[in-house]
Formats: structure tokens, C-alpha cells, sequence
């Protein structure tokens, strides 16, 4: 492929924005578009490329919406007898409204981001969960320090787990800011006892009841964890029951553990 499109496809995956490759696989003359055309497109339009002009463009554009949210390649074809190929499986099938009576398929191929993990906070969990997260195939941003906050990428919110582990420095802070843009997922590493002083405290800050129902606190799968490394795993088997929309136990990581761990976080000591 020519650098610019590698260029522009490489610069839409390292910011996680998701995009489809439009590829013009048959031609019927006359048309303007050759096979091996390509283009790159997002939701909100062309980036770079060509898959013809102004009667097969704006069709490609307008599937790539259904093509993304499926996250599944389809096949299209542009046609001016539409009709005789309705209905037909594995084809989608649009009328070529250009007088000149050619036709072409296009091919359209979806490239979704991987899932986002923001993890806030120094603590042996947040340490660990950053590594697990990114063995897992995440894209992890590690907030360390409330001053952090400011360097965060825009992110997709049905593909971010974010997972609070302040221990007390700037949960609060933290929390407000995912609430905000809505991730899928959102937990706090915490005591039971301070996740609901945490919940009353942003119900006070007028943090709707909706938005504190959404937090998993304490965060994590009952496994009896008591290592870092190991409420890390509790707490990304709930990141990726809440990515495939799957229940999970409710019951909080051990307490002896969450104390444990919180007992030796670098960041000290807040687990009320």
C-alpha cells in the first residue's frame, strides 16, 4: 500500500479510533473507480483514498456506520440492476443512480481498537492490574497522580474499563472524571466500608443514582484474592463480564485481602 494510507490507517489505530478499509474488488465499466481501489473511512467520513465518484462514494460512506457496529466485513455492490440481485446472501445491494450504467462491488473490512483499561493510581494493585491489562491485549493508560488526569486521551466509553486504586489521594477526583464520559466499567479498589462513604460522598457532589449504581465497589469477583496480583485478576474477570454483558457474583473481594493490600500500597493508606 502507499505510505499515506499505512500513514492514516496507523495514525486512526494509535489514537483508537476505529475505521474501515473500502476496497473496490469488481468493476463493470464505465466507472471511475478501478479494482484495488482503496479508501480508508471513518464515521465521520473519507480520510484518505478513493473508491469512486460521487454516485458509489456516498453509498460506501453511508455503510460504514452498520459496518462498525457490527464489527463485521460486508460486501457491497453498487448497481443500476439493484433488483435482480436483492435479496441475495452475503451480498448488500444499492442502485447505481449515475447515468453512466456502470457498476462496481466494494468490499469493506472494519478495524476496531482493542479496549481501553485507565487505571488511576500507584498502588501494588494498580501496578498490577497495568500489567495484566496490557497482557490481556489492553490499551492501558496509568494515571499515577491526580496531575496525571490532564495528559488523558479522548477514549471510546463502550471500550474503556477505567479502575480506581488512589487508595484516598484522588478517587473522588477520578471517579467524577469516568462518570463523566461513561466508560463501560468502572471500579474502585476500596473496603466496603469506604465504598459507601464514597458513594454517599458523590451523591453529595449530586452524582446521579444511576452513575453510583454503575460503580463496582469494593471492585472485583469474589475469588478470596489476596495478593495484588491476584485482586487484579478478580477485578479484570468483572472488566470482561461487563465487556461481554454477563453477571457476575456480587460479593466483594475478601476483606482481609483489600486490607492487606491497602496496608502496603505505596500510595498509603485509606481504606476506612
Amino acid at each position: 500500500m502507499p505510505h499515506a494510507f499505512t500513514a492514516a490507517a496507523a495514525d486512526l489505530e494509535a489514537r483508537g479510533i476505529p475505521y474501515v478499509t473500502a476496497t473496490v474488488v469488481r468493476v463493470v465499466p464505465p466507472a471511475s473507480a478501478r479494482p484495488g481501489d482503496k479508501a480508508i473511512l471513518t464515521r465521520d467520513g473519507l480520510v484518505h483514498g478513493w473508491v469512486g465518484g460521487s454516485c458509489a462514494e456516498p453509498i460506501v460512506r453511508a455503510e460504514v456506520a452498520a459496518v462498525l457496529d457490527a464489527g463485521e466485513a460486508r460486501l457491497i455492490c453498487i448497481t443500476p440492476t439493484a433488483e435482480e440481485l436483492a435479496g441475495r446472501s452475503g451480498l448488500v445491494v444499492h442502485t447505481m443512480t449515475c447515468f453512466s450504467g456502470g457498476a462496481i462491488d466494494v468490499y469493506l473490512e472494519p478495524t476496531l481498537p482493542s479496549d481501553q483499561l485507565v487505571v488511576f493510581g500507584r498502588s501494588p494493585v494498580a501496578l498490577a492490574l497495568c500489567e495484566l491489562g496490557a497482557f490481556m491485549g489492553y490499551r492501558v493508560q496509568h494515571v499515577p497522580e491526580a496531575e496525571a488526569m490532564e495528559s488523558l486521551t479522548a477514549f471510546e466509553p463502550s471500550q474503556t474499563a477505567a479502575v480506581v486504586a488512589t487508595h484516598g489521594n484522588f478517587d473522588a477526583d477520578a471517579l467524577h472524571h469516568v462518570l463523566g464520559v461513561g466508560a463501560c466499567y468502572v471500579g474502585l479498589v476500596c473496603s466496603p466500608k469506604r465504598g459507601a462513604a464514597m458513594r454517599q460522598r458523590l451523591a453529595d457532589d449530586g452524582v446521579s443514582d444511576e452513575q453510583l449504581a454503575a460503580i463496582d465497589a469494593p471492585a472485583g469477583v469474589h475469588l478470596g484474592a489476596r495478593t495484588p496480583q491476584e485482586v487484579a485478576v478478580s477485578i479484570m474477570a468483572s472488566v470482561v463480564a461487563a465487556r461481554r454483558g454477563r453477571q457476575v457474583s456480587s460479593e466483594p473481594v475478601d476483606a482481609s485481602a483489600t486490607e492487606t493490600v491497602t496496608e502496603g500500597a505505596a500510595s498509603g493508606c485509606c481504606s476506612g
